[in-house]
């Protein structure tokens, strides 16, 4: 197991959520302490594994391809509306 921090501020979860991350609290950045630090504090928790450089990138491609069909579904309802609206 890696026992390197990830120090980004901010996470942005396909919800929406906003988390920040707990290794900008002023603890000791080992993880057993930002784990006991996490589940200590009020809300949800969150942990996650960085992926390597390929995995983001097959990650990001699959993704393209699930947003361009969400995308298409949603415009699709709209020209719907929006053509019923008209007539």
């Amino acid at each position: 197991m890696s026992r390197r921090i990830n120090v980004d501020p901010l996470v942005v979860t396909c919800r929406g959520t906003v988390v920040v991350n707990v290794a900008h609290f002023d603890v000791a950045r080992r993880p057993e302490r930002l784990l006991a630090l996490a589940t200590s504090l009020r809300g949800r928790l969150f942990l996650g594994v960085e992926l390597s450089g390929a995995e983001a990138r097959d990650a990001v491609e699959r993704l393209q391809a699930g947003h361009a069909e969400a995308v298409a579904y949603i415009v699709g309802k709209r020209r719907k509306r929006s053509q019923r609206a008209a007539r």
